[in-house]
């Protein structure tokens, strides 16, 4: 797995729109910082691009990304080479220049000193929304701009806001990019079509504990969409209290006997029926049962002490293993700019 990081805008003070996207200049630092810790290679996005398509493994490289042409991406990737970690800027053409957008001059000043140009489209449209003419157009009128600007072709395409379909890939084929980059939040693979290697999107939201756990070697790492996930532990404790306890005289409230289980309970018991072996502190009469237990048919017909009418019992499969909920992080995302959108 390689990080590809996907950094939309840098700088202090943005406006209102951009504020989910924009890193702050001092956290960028400690970004870099995290990068140069981790021991891994900064590598360019062309030359990723190279390694797939040779098929060389890679697991120890890096790849730092700026999307759109950001007049903050100037001091970024200056600062970033300063670090020792080499960088990829995409532009959209058609945004050189503009007021707050890089200048031409300034992309020769970069590409000077050692940061890779690359293309992103001339206007910045979703490739997945144009028709297969307008998206080969966009491809060539970059390609040919910064060609005129660098004096050579850029070798690196980034689809806008990462999206892209079958027609976008082809459209970037037929002018002449060896490779593309999308988004899909997660990490690039060896195994990537070098037309839509994946990347991951830095956001404000976005943690240094988190930019750690994608930076860490050999790790699936996946950017997190802001999707809380369902605390698990609930449903697994109610069905373990179902099969392992049932509901008996002795066990009512007021009654004697053991207490009610408890989470802890369930996740100890579960464990114990995974092993076969007492758990350590339990007691004697509480080594572990086989996982596959009877349980009671529901109805009314059945009674508190565990009469099942005659109907036939069913069997529940226990789950291997009881985890505790992890609280979720939501990451903010807009729709204009989920990346990794793409139609086959």
């Amino acid at each position: 797995m390689i990080p590809v990081l996907r950094y939309a805008a840098i700088g202090n003070g943005p406006a209102p729109r951009d504020r989910p996207w924009t890193i702050r200049s001092d956290v960028f630092a400690d970004h870099l910082r995290a990068i140069v810790a981790t021991g891994r290679v900064p590598i360019t996005a062309a030359r990723l691009g190279d390694l797939i398509r040779s098929g060389t493994p890679t697991p120890h490289a890096v790849v730092v990304t700026f999307d759109g042409g950001s007049g903050g991406f100037r001091e970024a990737a200056l600062r970033a080479r300063d670090s020792g970690v080499v960088s990829t800027v995409f532009v959209a053409t058609g945004w050189l220049s503009r007021p707050g957008r890089l200048e031409r001059r300034e992309l020769r000043l970069l590409a000077a000193a050692g940061v890779e140009i690359g293309a992103a489209g001339h206007t910045y449209r979703r490739f997945d929304e144009l028709s297969p003419t307008d998206q080969r157009a966009e491809a060539q009128r970059s390609r040919d701009e910064l060609a005129d600007i660098l004096g050579h072709e850029p070798t690196a395409f980034a689809y806008p806001h990462g999206a892209h379909d079958a027609s976008a890939r082809a459209a970037v084929r037929a002018v002449g990019y060896p490779c593309a980059f999308a988004t899909g939040e997660r990490s690039a693979r060896t195994d990537d079509d070098v037309l839509a290697i994946g990347r991951l999107t830095v956001r404000a939201v976005t943690s240094t504990r988190t930019l750690g756990s994608w930076l860490a070697p050999d790790q699936p790492a996946a950017a997190s969409l802001a999707r809380p996930q369902p605390a698990r532990e609930p449903v697994l404790a109610a069905a373990v209290r179902l099969v392992r306890r049932p509901w008996t005289t002795r066990n009512r409230p007021g009654g004697h006997g053991r207490p009610p289980v408890t989470a802890a309970g369930a996740r100890t018991e579960a464990r114990a029926g995974r092993t076969g072996r007492p758990v350590p502190g339990a007691g004697p009469d509480e080594r572990a049962a086989p996982s596959r237990v009877p349980a009671q048919t529901a109805g009314p017909g059945n009674a508190p002490g565990g009469v099942a009418d005659g109907r036939p019992l069913v069997t529940l499969e226990l789950p291997d293993q009881v985890s505790p909920p992890a609280p979720a992080t939501p990451e903010v995302a807009t729709p204009a700019d989920q990346g990794g959108a793409h139609r086959s």
